[in-house]
């Protein structure tokens, strides 16, 4: 065998054709040959996927270990034996994660036999999704779309129109998107204060909603907005707006 293992087989049977009438043997021996399993994973947009595989076609086991503690299964077991080849998909939950640290990431898998392997990165702990920025970097809201921080427009007079900011849609899915589709969400629309948005600072060329085409992994999206108010809108010193974006997984 490839490996220093001793296996109990319960019945091993063999015919051979002789011309003879008595066929004799002396110290036979019975060789097993096992393939270790192989696993062919990626990770990214906090999300693992990818097929773990066994040549001999036999069954398969792995489990999921986040910076050396249990993640799945949750009790640190392997998971029962599956016929191989098995797709793995499993999502990693941020906030289980070193947020702006390194991490380590490790599958380790078994074939039938016993024999184990495993595969390993290490990544530095983000959000996942299509995430909104400010100019500066610093992420708006997290994953579940919670506030993180807010685009700060101070007072505003009513009939004055705002400076302009920039803000930043990037990709942190970890895979491609089409038709991503940007809108200020409705239900925080106020009499006589509109929510402007546009492709570009200068001109503004404000407009309800803005649609982009494929956006890879990691890649942004600039865009612009500002506040047009009239001289009639009311005052509310706690005025805010959120925005909405779609998009199609390619």
């Amino acid at each position: 065998m490839h490996y220093e293992n001793t296996y109990t087989l319960d019945e091993v049977m063999m015919v051979v054709d002789s011309p003879r009438n008595g066929v004799e043997f002396k110290d036979m021996s019975l060789q097993l040959l096992n393939t270790t399993a192989t696993i062919n994973v990626t990770f990214s947009g906090n999300k693992l996927k990818g097929v773990l595989d066994d040549a001999d076609q036999g069954k398969v086991k792995y489990r999921v270990l986040l910076n050396d503690k249990p993640y799945y299964p949750e009790e640190g077991d392997f998971t029962q034996l599956m016929s191989s080849p098995f797709n793995i998909d499993i999502g990693i939950d941020e906030r289980k994660v070193n947020f702006g640290a390194e991490n380590t990431l490790k599958v380790e898998f078994q074939d039938y036999w016993g024999v184990i392997d495993y595969w390993e990165t290490k990544f530095i702990g983000s959000y996942s999704g299509l995430m909104f920025m400010d100019e500066s970097g610093d992420f708006l809201s997290d994953t579940f779309g919670g506030i993180l921080k807010q685009l700060d427009y101070g007072v505003i007079i009513a009939g004055q129109t705002t400076l302009t900011k920039k803000v930043r849609i990037k990709n942190l899915l970890g895979y491609a998107v089409d038709n991503v589709y940007l809108e200020m969400d409705k239900k925080f629309e106020t009499d006589g204060v509109e929510v402007q948005l546009s492709r570009q600072a200068d001109p503004f060329l404000p407009i309800d909603y803005l649609t982009y085409g494929l956006t890879q992994p990691d890649e942004s999206i600039d865009f612009y907005i500002r506040i047009a108010t009239d001289i009639h809108a009311k005052p509310n010193p706690n005025g805010n707006f959120e925005m909405k974006v779609t998009a199609d997984r390619v």
